[in-house]
């Protein structure tokens, strides 16, 4: 294997402070076909770090990206966080909105629950 084989690179979020959110948002999941409402925890303001891996033998590390891929400068963002039920019970994860399907929505202390006929349309839609 060459040693650019060895490098990946990617994208890290680094939580930088969290905001405990009022009673009443929660996110709604679909996994399996199985419904989940889970409380949302808090909002995570997170800063965007692009890296390169390289995991040549002997030589294991994670650096920054440099070069013309590499974003220039911190963005941030702010992401529902939800304590999961497997794991610690104090650890708030931020939901993943890069590449699961299982959530659908993300609702407010107003915003009414979908209906049974909304859930079943949306597990359908899914092929859940």
């Amino acid at each position: 294997m060459t040693e650019e084989q060895d490098r990946q690179s990617g994208i890290y979020w680094r939580t930088t402070s969290f905001q405990a959110a009022p009673p009443g948002w929660r996110l709604l999941c679909i996994f399996m076909g199985r419904r989940d409402v889970t409380p949302i925890a808090g909002w995570l303001f997170q800063e965007r770090h692009d890296f390169t891996y390289t995991d040549a033998p002997g030589s294991e590390r994670l650096e920054p990206k440099l070069g013309l891929d590499a974003q220039a400068g911190p963005s941030t963002r702010v992401i529902p966080g939800y304590r999961p039920t497997r794991g610690y019970g104090w650890e708030v994860q931020a939901i993943d909105i890069d590449g699961t399907k299982e959530i659908w929505q993300v609702l407010g202390p107003g915003d009414a629950d979908p209906t049974h006929e909304e859930w079943e349309a949306e597990i359908a839609r899914r092929g859940a």
